[in-house]
């Protein structure tokens, strides 16, 4: 009977463990942060660089993009953008350099 009874508790005990490890785990997936959509680079693109965006292309990595936008004082600008974190910021082009389209 006693030998019955702990092997009913163990295996009860053993369910709650499997239980917790999958509520652990969708907590820890619904936590993960999400990839960017391409309209949402748009849109903060446009409203944190005041101004029009041209083009995004992926970049190799996947993570990142390229964002080409046009300020109203007409300069067109880089932008790299990291799809799943949301930063941006402007890619620097050396003296000499040209933007794509635009020469230097």
């Amino acid at each position: 009977m006693y030998r019955q009874r702990a092997k009913t508790i163990i295996g009860q005990s053993a369910v709650m463990v499997l239980a917790c490890g999958v509520l652990i785990l969708q907590t820890a997936i619904a936590e993960l942060p999400r990839p960017l959509t391409t309209n949402e680079i748009i849109k903060q693109a446009e409203l944190l660089f005041d101004g029009m965006v041209l083009s995004v292309q992926q970049a190799a990595d996947e993570d990142h993009y390229q964002v080409q936008l046009l300020k109203a004082s007409g300069k067109v600008i880089t932008i790299k953008v990291n799809g799943l974190s949301g930063q941006m910021h402007e890619q620097q082009t050396g003296p000499g350099t040209a933007t794509p389209g635009h020469p230097a």
